[in-house]
């Protein structure tokens, strides 16, 4: 892999890391479904956010312009920036998250193009994944 493809992997590695736990702090039903199921999960939660961070500024600094995508992208860092500070403990492990944390998270997915879901962050329990066809013998 080219230098070129490795970064793009490394991109969509820390912004996919990243939206997931945005999703996961923006929607409390979600969030409280996961620490019960898996609480050491949420452990690097802090340090995922600043992976992304940390890849924000390496778009900025390479980029010429701040205008588009990259403009979202540094919007949505600085965000991200806002929720590891308010992170209780530097990871989630309350029983509710502290809205400065939740607030941002939703904020920071509209600016990349995902706004809240039709019910509510509130009443989201998540997507819908259907369960695959069993295999014809």
């Amino acid at each position: 892999m080219n230098a070129s493809a490795t970064r793009a992997a490394e991109v969509a590695h820390a912004m996919s890391q990243c939206m997931n736990l945005l999703f996961l702090f923006a929607a409390p039903r979600v969030f409280a479904s996961v620490r019960s199921a898996s609480p050491e999960s949420l452990a690097s939660a802090a340090e995922t956010l600043r992976a992304f961070v940390r890849t924000a500024e390496g778009i900025r600094t390479r980029s010429g312009s701040l205008s588009g995508d990259v403009g979202r992208v540094v919007e949505a860092a600085t965000l991200v920036e806002e929720i590891c500070e308010a992170l209780p403990g530097g990871a989630p492990i309350e029983e509710e998250l502290p809205s400065a944390v939740v607030e941002p998270a939703r904020r920071t997915l509209a600016v990349l193009g995902f706004p809240g879901p039709r019910e509510g962050w509130d009443e989201f329990e998540g997507f819908f994944v259907p369960t695959p066809p069993m295999p014809k013998a």
